[in-house]
């Protein structure tokens, strides 16, 4: 029921948000840094690591009056660590709504099973014919698996401005852009996925009773990776004059743009994996 789910599956908890920054100017240096963590651990059970970190500079130097220099860095990562929790989204397989009078935990407070995908009576009659445990604890089962993801961020900036006149000036700019995202679960060897998996594709003998098992015992490792990397430039001129006093004004622009964008990634999968000799 929700009020077994909001009792044993969601805990209480406290954000945490930490900003800094610091900005000054000369006559030939503008310069601007900031800093920022933000920690939520969320309120679902199991969530170990929710984190972010934010970093800027920004920087103009003045060459003469004329010619100026601007430079500048962003960068972010978010870090998540979590188990296996489903939350409000548990049910009993499938489309199936959790039954009303399910229970996650008995009287003394131990972790108890519940109907998932299959009848109660098949997954004990499975596990007396030699396969493995098929009952689904989604307490236990929260610990059993350990997602991992990690993303980063990096923006370079570089730009040239030069004042040819009062109201006409020109620009270059440089933008160079790294994104990268990893994304590890690994499935312990007593999580319900890997019990359940390892179990569909078992083959038992009907004459000597072997079995074989196709997908090994041991833990399941899920491994995606992404990367994209860009550079772009830009030409520019812009030209702005007021005439009479501010009562008319003409702005306008012109420039080029050119930009290289490349994604690449890779995905993996390790049955019967061993994280002691991996």
């Amino acid at each position: 029921s929700n009020s077994e789910i909001q009792k044993h599956l969601y805990r209480n908890t406290i954000n945490q948000q930490y900003q800094m920054n610091i900005s000054g100017n000369t006559p030939f240096v503008n310069y601007y840094f900031s800093g920022g963590f933000d920690r939520s651990p969320g309120t679902l059970v199991g969530v170990k690591r929710n984190d972010r970190i934010n970093l800027r500079s920004s920087n103009e130097f003045k060459i003469t009056q004329k010619f100026s220099i601007e430079a500048g860095i962003n960068y972010m990562q978010t870090n998540l660590s979590t188990g296996n929790n489903p939350g409000l989204n548990l049910n009993a397989g499938g489309s199936k709504g959790l039954y009303p009078y399910a229970r996650l935990v008995d009287e003394n407070g131990n972790p108890l099973s519940i109907v998932q995908n299959y009848r109660t009576r098949f997954t004990h009659d499975a596990t007396q014919n030699g396969l493995l445990d098929w009952n689904y604890n989604p307490i236990q089962d929260i610990t059993a698996t350990n997602a991992k993801d990690v993303s980063k961020d990096i923006m370079l900036k570089t730009a040239l401005r030069y004042k040819i006149i009062k109201s006409l000036n020109a620009e270059l700019i440089y933008q160079y852009q790294d994104i990268s995202s990893s994304n590890n679960i690994q499935y312990g060897g007593s999580s319900y996925t890997v019990r359940d998996l390892i179990n569909k594709f078992t083959q038992i003998d009907e004459q000597t009773g072997a079995i074989t098992r196709p997908v090994p015992l041991g833990d399941l490792m899920r491994l995606r990776n992404t990367y994209t990397k860009s550079h772009q430039g830009r030409a520019q001129l812009n030209y702005s004059q007021i005439f009479e006093n501010g009562r008319h004004q003409i702005s306008a622009l012109a420039g080029m743009e050119i930009k290289d964008l490349a994604t690449t990634g890779n995905l993996a999968e390790y049955y019967g994996y061993n994280p002691m000799t991996s």
